[in-house]
């Protein structure tokens, strides 16, 4: 079964590690260019949970590719890494997930699915996207 979220399917097919909750929240995308320079790129996340985020954002980065998702509403940040990069919609915008390197509720949610509880305690890393890099 899909059900679609904006123009992003999502697949409820098989069961998550911990269920995707539809946040939408303004976020940055830290990583390094090709020339080893740090790139700090506002995105917006369309779907979280402890282990990741679907966001949209203009530059996309290849699979694989180490990101930093700091989240100024919530002051915090986190580690992780392309795990999935859709095509960019007419409005330039491109979507992608990302996998935290370590799952935890970085978004500071107080009423969380089941899932989430294994996960509730918090390993976010209080950084500015300069210290990250």
């Amino acid at each position: 079964m899909r059900r679609a979220l904006g123009n992003i399917a999502m697949s409820t097919a098989s069961p998550r590690r911990s269920e995707r909750l539809p946040v939408r929240r303004k976020v940055d995308l830290v990583f390094h260019d090709s020339l080893g320079a740090s790139v700090q790129s506002p995105a917006e996340t369309f779907a979280v949970n402890c282990h990741g985020a679907g966001l949209y954002t203009r530059l996309g980065q290849p699979l694989g590719s180490e990101v930093y998702l700091l989240d100024h509403e919530a002051g915090v940040g986190a580690w992780g890494r392309v795990v999935w990069l859709g095509h960019a919609g007419q409005d330039g915008l491109i979507p992608l997930g990302v996998e935290f390197a370590r799952p935890a509720n970085y978004w500071g949610k107080r009423l969380n699915p089941l899932s989430w509880l294994p996960y509730c305690q918090p390993h976010a890393h209080r950084l500015s996207p300069r210290t990250a890099l």
